[in-house]
């Protein structure tokens, strides 16, 4: 273990169950799989995804950074995903079925 000023060797001396804990701990981190975290890689190729939508942004949606803020993002969400459940042909809904939006 790596400790200051001799801190590992007096915490050997006065408290050894808890120098084996930390030493086992520290040895079983370095073993675990690092890959185990890692986000799963998405697709480059924008075809691979089964459904698309395009947006228009206007100037007012980003701010001096060039970012599209959360209430905006949420805005276009919504506004793919009444195109996608208003269009028969592509809405993943069962046959027969209807769609109304209702407003509050």
């Amino acid at each position: 273990m790596q400790l200051m000023n001799g801190h590992a060797a007096l915490l050997r001396a006065r408290m050894p169950g808890l120098y084996v804990a930390l030493r086992r701990f520290r040895q079983r981190a370095t073993r675990w799989p690092h890959w185990a975290w890692r986000k799963p890689k998405l697709p480059e190729d924008i075809g691979a995804y089964p459904i698309r939508s395009t947006e228009k942004l206007r100037f007012t949606d980003t701010d001096r950074n060039g970012h599209i803020s959360n209430a905006v993002f949420a805005v276009c969400c919504q506004n793919v995903r009444m195109e996608v459940l208003s269009d028969p042909n592509r809405a993943p809904v069962p046959a027969g079925a209807r769609h109304c939006p209702a407003a509050a």
